[in-house]
């Protein structure tokens, strides 16, 4: 949808824009949760990426969608040198380049190298990911990332429901057991693990990642919205501010690991 395209566009140019902000490596790079359409990809192609890891669960991608997605990029490249300063024409000769990419369905990280990677990033993708699961990843990212390499997300926290049927509540999916839950769930791509702005800054904490940059700000409508929802108890113990955090962005670098002691 045009509007889908246009929104990963924006939020690809926000990450760059992050990514140059903060003086982050970007030249191996890593994909979570592609999609259909790799428009983020090759911004960071254009940004001059020399190696980019696509990765998904699913191979959802093909030439016909790739192609789309450079084309996306190309109409990009005057924002992206706004962002950047790089001449337009390095950046649609960067674009332009062949075999940087690799496309890794199932992702089996498990076969890339140790501290081989720069920069991992995903766009509205950890929201989908079983807190176990999730918990498991961010080890693995520590040991691919490079040291002081870091990660970018952008997490959706928001009922995906509602983005479909406009009568719910952004946080309709709190009013639902678990059991209930579950059961809406029962397609792997509707599934949402329901987790909350500050219990990823906690996971990414535990995971021994440096926070360099949490954003997320309440949203006013929601907030109102909070005071009539039936949320369950098991999300009784969150502030109200923190329940209506509804995209949270979040930079983590790769803490040194501490040396044993003695």
């Amino acid at each position: 949808m045009p509007e889908n395209d246009a929104l990963a566009t924006s939020n690809g140019l926000q990450i760059l824009k992050l990514v140059r902000q903060y003086d982050l490596s970007a030249r191996d790079v890593l994909e979570v949760g592609t999609g259909w359409i790799p428009t983020i990809p090759k911004l960071f192609k254009a940004h001059g990426a020399q190696s980019i890891v696509l990765t998904d669960v699913e191979p959802l991608c093909d030439a016909q969608t790739a192609a789309l997605a450079a084309s996306l990029a190309q109409k990009a490249l005057p924002d992206l040198n706004a962002i950047t300063g790089q001449d337009l024409a390095i950046l649609e000769s960067n674009l332009a380049r062949e075999g940087i990419e690799s496309y890794r369905c199932p992702p089996q990280l498990e076969g890339l190298p140790d501290q081989s990677i720069d920069l991992i990033y995903s766009r509205t993708v950890l929201e989908h990911i079983p807190q176990p699961a999730l918990v498991a990843l961010l080890q693995e990212w520590r040991r691919l990332l490079r040291p002081g390499g870091c990660c970018i997300h952008i997490i959706d926290n928001s009922d995906h429901f509602e983005h479909r049927d406009k009568r719910l509540s952004r946080l309709n999916f709190l009013t639902l057991t678990n059991v209930a839950w579950r059961v809406a769930s029962f397609n792997g791509q509707n599934f949402q693990n329901r987790l909350r702005h500050s219990d990823y800054v906690t996971l990414f904490r535990d995971a021994g990642f440096e926070l360099l940059h949490v954003e997320g700000e309440p949203d006013p409508k929601t907030l109102e919205d909070l005071k009539t929802l039936r949320i369950i108890p098991a999300f009784a113990h969150y502030t109200p501010e923190d329940l209506a955090t509804l995209t949270s962005i979040v930079i983590a670098r790769n803490a040194p690991v501490a040396a044993a002691a003695n």
